[in-house]
């Protein structure tokens, strides 16, 4: 376990990455911006309304490319209301990574 203040298991990388998300029940397609990553969550704001226990393909395309993408499989565990009133922050839990 990694020692930190928030006693968190694993520690958040904070990032700022354009996001794809396709619900995989509707096919819907959103797009949003993953602000904070760990090795099992990520944390996306994004101004669709969505709900918690959707179930998410995401793929996150970094801008540099030393940054390998994210392409995974996520649940929705939680919903919050952003900074701005109109954004919605969608913390995912990650179940699968795709290749």
């Amino acid at each position: 376990m990694v020692d930190s203040s928030d006693m968190r298991d694993f520690r958040r990388m904070s990032i700022d990455c354009g996001v794809i998300l396709k619900n995989l029940d509707s096919g819907s397609v959103y797009s949003g911006v993953a602000t904070n990553l760990s090795a099992t969550g990520v944390l996306i704001e994004c101004e669709d309304q969505l709900a918690v226990g959707d179930q998410l393909e995401i793929n996150i395309v970094p801008e540099k490319t030393i940054v390998p993408p994210l392409h995974a499989l996520v649940e929705i565990i939680r919903i919050g209301q952003g900074g701005e009133g109109k954004v919605y922050q969608v913390a995912c839990a990650i179940s699968e990574m795709k290749s």
